[in-house]
């Protein structure tokens, strides 16, 4: 995000796509407060997990509540873990991800 909010300016507006169940511990990534700086968060639902509390989250990410866009889609049943374990075993992805990803994931040869 960084490296977006670099190239792009200060004017651009980024969003940060992510499930609940990642919103949810934010807190326990590295820098969470930096990221919510830089741009606003996208979160949607996902199968089997709550709609995160905001407020508990402020707590220890401060803003947060301010830059939290909620995403109204159908949960999918596949999750970012699922789509790298199926890129390690050299399995197809094409259904589950664009079809620009899949090729940006096959040409810099990720998860392998």
């Amino acid at each position: 995000m960084v490296a977006l909010r670099q190239k792009l300016g200060k004017k651009a507006e980024l969003s940060f796509l992510m499930g609940w169940d990642s919103l949810d511990e934010l807190p326990l990534w590295k820098e969470p407060g930096k990221l919510v700086q830089l741009c606003h968060i996208g979160a949607f639902p996902r199968a089997g997990y709550e709609k995160p509390d905001l407020s508990i989250l402020e707590k220890s990410i401060p803003g947060i509540s301010l830059r939290v866009l909620w995403v109204e889609v159908t949960p999918a049943d596949i999750s970012a873990s699922d789509i790298r374990d199926r890129v390690a075993e050299g399995l197809p992805i094409v259904h589950l991800v664009p079809e620009s990803v899949a090729r940006y994931i096959e040409e810099h040869k990720l998860y392998r």
